[in-house]
C-alpha cells in the first residue's frame, strides 16, 4: 500500500524500503525516519534488515570484521575483562543474523571515517604518489580494510587484558632480591600473551595474515613517521610493550595534520610494537612458510598494482617508484627529515651553531604550526630561488617534478643556509657584518657572543677551516 511521504506525495512501501536501505550511514537514516512518518513506518516494520543493509553501505565488504570489532567493544569487553574466548567467530556476522545495536553502529561510523583517512595515507605511500585520495582498486580495498579491522580487534583485546595468561595476576608475594626472576616472569607472560595471539588468529587464512602483516608494518610505520613529523622524536625504539598501536588516533593526527601538543602525548608510546605480527607470523610458520616469505616487507599481499613503480628522481635518475617526493606528497617530508635534522644539513660547522639552529628551529616549527607542516612551503621556496653570482650552484629545480629523499637533503644542503638568510631579512632581522671564516668559524661553535655578533650564513674568505661547501654536508 502506498504511504504518504509529506507534500501529497505516495510512494509504495517497497521503494521506501529500498531507499532506506540505500542510505550510506545511520545518521541518514535517523534523519529519514524522524522526518517523515511513512519512512519512520516502514523502517519500524524492517529494522533488522534496514539497519544491516544501511551497515554494509557503511563498511563495504569487510563489514564481518568491523561488526566483530564492534561488537567485542560494546558487549564483550564489559563487565568482565573480555577474554579473546568471549569474541564470536567473524562467521557470526555475515548475514542479518548478528543484533546491531545503536552503540555499534556509531561505532561503525567511527571506524568507517577512520579507515577511509588510513587508506588515503597507505595509498599516497604505497599505491599512487600523485594522488592524496585512496586510488585502491575494490579487490585491494577490501584487503586492506579487513586487514585494518581485525588490527582494530585485537589491539582492543590487547589493551583490556583478554590475550593475558589468566595466571599472570595471581596472588604470589614471593620476592627475590634479584629482579632478575620478575624480568624471567614478564619474558614468560609476554611469550603466553604471543601464543594466545596466535591461537586466536588460527581461523584467519594464509593469504589474509599476510595482509594483516603488511597492515601491522604499515600502522607502525605512520606511527613513527607521525611522531617524527609532529613530535619531532628521531629515536622512538626505546624498549618493549605487549599493547599494539591503536589506529583510530592515527586517523584523527591525520585528518587533524598534528598532534595536540609538540610535547609526546599520554597516548603516545615509544616502543616498536611488532606483537601482532609476530603472532601472525608464528601461525604462518607453522603452516611451512619459509622465513623469506615472511621477511619479505613489500605490499604485493594488498596490492595488485602499483602507479609509477619505476618512475625515476628528477635529478640522479636513480629508481624511487612511489618514495618519490612531489608537489603533491612533499609534505611527507616532515616525517621522513625532522625539522631538528635539517638544520644539521647546513653546510660547514652551522650545525653546531647553536644560536643559527635553534633560530631555524624555532622559525620552521613556527611555519608547521601556523600551516600544519612546513616542508612544502620551504623547499618550494628553496627551489625557486634565483641564484646569481658566488650563491649560484647552478642546479635546475623544479616543484612540479618528483625528487629521491637523498636529492631532497642535498637541496637541504645547498640552500637552506641561502633561504634562511634570506627569510631573516624578510622577518626583519638585523643585517650582521659578515664574518671572515663564514660557515667554518670555529670560534662561533664556542662562543656565544661571537656567534650572535657577525654573521655566518655565508661562504669563508679566509682562514684554514675545512673548505666544507654546500651540498657537502653533514648528515647522509
Amino acid at each position: 500500500m502506498p504511504l504518504s511521504v509529506g507534500a501529497g506525495l505516495a510512494l509504495p512501501t517497497d521503494v521506501i524500503h529500498e531507499v532506506l536501505a540505500s542510505l550510506c550511514d545511520f545518521r541518514t537514516l535517523s534523519a529519514a525516519i524522524m522526518v517523515s512518518k511513512a519512512f519512520y513506518d516502514v523502517f519500524q516494520a524492517h529494522p533488522k534488515v534496514i539497519a544491516h543493509s544501511v551497515a554494509a553501505n557503511l563498511i563495504g565488504p569487510a563489514l564481518p570484521q568491523a561488526a566483530r570489532a564492534a561488537h567485542y567493544v560494546h558487549q564483550c569487553a564489559y563487565p568482565n575483562l573480555g577474554r579473546a574466548a568471549d569474541v564470536p567467530d567473524e562467521s557470526r556476522f555475515e548475514g542479518y543474523a548478528w543484533d546491531l545495536t545503536r552503540d555499534m553502529g556509531e561505532t561503525l561510523e567511527q571506524y568507517a571515517h577512520a579507515i577511509l583517512l588510513l587508506e588515503d595515507f597507505y595509498s599516497l605511500r604505497h599505491k599512487d604518489r600523485a594522488s592524496r585520495t585512496s586510488v585502491l582498486d575494490a579487490v585491494e580495498s577490501h584487503r586492506f580494510r579487513r586487514a585494518i579491522y581485525r588490527h582494530i580487534l585485537c589491539h582492543d583485546i590487547c589493551k583490556r587484558g583478554g590475550f593475558d595468561p589468566e595466571d599472570s595476576d595471581s596472588g604470589d608475594t614471593d620476592t627475590d632480591d634479584d629482579g632478575d626472576d620478575g624480568d624471567d616472569n614478564d619474558d614468560a607472560n609476554a611469550l603466553k600473551t604471543q601464543i594466545a595471539i596466535s591461537e586466536f588468529l588460527q581461523s584467519v587464512p594464509s593469504s589474509e595474515l599476510f595482509e594483516f602483516v603488511e597492515v601491522c608494518a604499515f600502522v607502525i610505520d605512520t606511527k613513527a613517521w607521525q611522531l617524527r613529523a609532529w613530535c619531532r622524536v628521531s629515536h622512538w625504539n626505546a624498549g618493549r610493550d605487549l599493547v599494539p598501536v591503536n589506529v583510530l588516533p592515527l586517523a584523527e593526527r591525520l585528518e587533524r595534520r598534528e598532534l595536540r601538543s609538540v610535547e609526546v602525548p599520554e597516548d603516545i608510546d615509544l616502543y616498536s610494537y611488532k606483537v601482532l605480527s609476530d603472532a601472525a607470523k608464528d601461525v604462518l610458520r607453522h603452516r611451512h612458510v619459509s622465513e623469506d616469505q615472511l621477511n619479505d616487507v613489500s605490499t604485493k599481499h594488498i596490492l595488485e598494482s602499483v602507479h609509477g613503480e619505476q618512475d625515476t628522481c628528477s635529478r640522479c635518475g636513480a629508481v624511487g617508484g612511489v618514495q618519490l617526493l612531489g608537489p603533491t606528497n612533499i609534505d611527507l617530508l616532515d616525517g621522513l627529515v625532522t625539522i631538528h635534522e635539517q638544520a644539521q644539513l647546513l653546510p660547514g660547522l652551522l650545525p653546531r651553531n647553536r644560536d643559527v639552529t635553534q633560530e631555524i628551529n624555532r622559525h620552521l616549527t613556527h611555519l608547521q604550526n601556523v600551516n600544519h607542516g612546513t616542508d612544502k612551503i620551504v623547499v618550494e621556496q628553496m627551489m625557486d630561488m634565483e641564484l646569481e653570482g658566488e650563491d649560484d650552484d647552478g642546479e635546475q629545480w623544479s616543484k612540479d617534478r618528483c625528487y629521491c629523499l637523498e636529492c631532497i637533503k642535498h637541496l637541504f644542503r645547498q640552500r637552506l643556509m641561502l633561504w634562511w638568510r634570506q627569510e631573516r631579512l624578510t622577518l626583519g632581522k638585523p643585517l650582521l657584518e659578515d664574518c671572515w671564516y663564514g660557515y667554518n668559524c670555529r670560534t662561533m661553535t664556542h662562543r656565544a657572543s661571537h656567534a650572535t655578533k657577525l654573521n655566518h650564513l655565508c661562504k669563508p674568505t679566509r682562514g684554514d677551516a675545512p673548505a666544507t661547501a654546500p651540498g657537502q654536508g653533514n648528515v647522509n
